[in-house]
């Protein structure tokens, strides 16, 4: 009675799996551990930026170590053309002795990643934010996510007081004593000018039948790692050529009604459609403008991105290059980097080396790109929340 168990362990072996998986003599064991143990505390403080939820180690029999980091933000541990993620790797290949391969996995919906959550709400506490006030913002945007429950409790000096004490709240359902429950638990540690405050969040998403349980290892070794790696894009809108006949696609239409907007579409085919098309946009009073790339707008990228700013509409652009030109902000994949990327994959597969020894990474990550110096000469306020999601600010 009153003693507490470790979630994630106590579901060990039920469904969940162990996060380091390798066997050892009984000589070598404790040597590995700390090594283990070691190089996560590595990876944790230099990549303390980049979201980490949790660390995979798996060993093989011929001295590799596989290293998988789940992150939010894949973009910040793979670095600009894979920089960071080498450097990485050359420095635990360094330390430890082993060869290294680096696996990057992205999380989908940070909001359901109890490590995260906790991680958000204490990176708020340190930034003087009201703790009640980002307790109750995680827990909406976790029950919104599809979670059926979420349970946050945020101890120690909280608002300065002299004496320190505890707080929760909760939404939904969290049954700890459920072992087909699956709950995920995180925590962190908010260091303030008057201590630490530590965080722990609980999150149920759903309960694992037993059918998912017996195939839930086979339905991970199955997937081929090029669908979880590339997967196949959605897409929402297609023209490929003028005389072509459009692809009607209901997916804006239903992300527009439930977001309760309207969405007009301004089709440019020439150069100088542009300016009498963005003037249509501007008389329609649009509150929001979404440029998509095409080799058109992104020749006249500088163009657009003058043009939208003397209409002062607030735009967001696929291509960084527009963020780069004078746009507000943009939203989307880092092409060039992903073919830089792909030509150092390739020179190295020439140069001998084996495809297995090269890291998988997430070529599909979107990363957003924000221009600050346009938003301060258009007057346009950017949330803060939106600049600390942002993957770059240019100043």
């Amino acid at each position: 009675m009153g003693h507490k168990v470790h979630p994630n362990a106590f579901r060990l072996g039920v469904f969940r799996p162990w996060e380091a998986n390798w066997f050892a003599n009984p000589k070598d064991y404790t040597k590995m551990l700390h090594e283990d143990l070691e190089m996560r505390r590595i990876i944790l403080a230099r990549l303390r930026n980049a979201g980490i939820a949790k660390i995979e180690t798996e060993r093989s029999s011929n001295a590799q170590l596989t290293v998988t980091i789940h992150t939010a933000k894949p973009g910040i541990v793979i670095g600009k053309g894979g920089s960071s993620v080498d450097q990485l790797r050359e420095d635990l290949e360094k330390r430890f002795g082993n060869r290294v391969r680096i696996s990057i996995q992205e999380i989908k919906q940070p909001e359901l990643d109890a490590q995260l959550v906790a991680e958000n709400i204490a990176s708020q506490i340190e930034r003087r934010i009201s703790y009640k006030r980002a307790m109750k913002q995680a827990i909406l945007r976790t029950m919104r996510s599809g979670a059926k429950g979420v349970r946050i409790y945020c101890g120690g000096r909280l608002r300065g007081a002299e004496m320190a004490r505890r707080e929760w709240d909760r939404e939904g359902r969290v049954p700890l004593h459920t072992l087909r429950a699956d709950i995920d638990f995180g925590r962190a540690t908010a260091k303030t000018t008057f201590g630490a405050i530590g965080v722990k969040c609980w999150i149920y998403k759903d309960q694992i039948s037993p059918a998912q349980r017996r195939l839930a290892a086979i339905t991970e070794e199955t997937v081929p790692i090029a669908e979880v790696v590339a997967p196949q894009p959605e897409p929402i809108e297609a023209v490929t050529e003028p005389q072509a006949a459009q692809v009607e696609v209901a997916t804006p239409e239903a992300a527009a009604k439930v977001a309760k907007i309207q969405v007009r579409a301004f089709e440019v085919r020439t150069p100088a459609e542009i300016k009498p098309q963005l003037e249509a946009a501007k008389a329609a009073g649009a509150g929001g403008l979404v440029v998509l790339e095409d080799p058109l707008t992104l020749s006249q990228k500088s163009e657009i991105a003058a043009l939208v700013l003397s209409l002062r509409l607030p735009a967001i652009y696929g291509y960084r290059e527009f963020a780069e030109a004078g746009g507000l902000m943009s939203y989307g994949t880092d092409h060039a980097a992903q073919w830089r990327h792909g030509a150092e994959i390739v020179d190295r597969i020439l140069k001998g080396e084996k495809p297995s020894n090269i890291p998988v990474e997430q070529p599909t990550k979107f990363e957003l790109v924000i221009n600050l110096k346009t938003a301060k000469a258009s007057g346009f306020t950017v949330p803060e929340l939106v600049m600390v999601g942002a993957d770059e600010v240019i100043e």
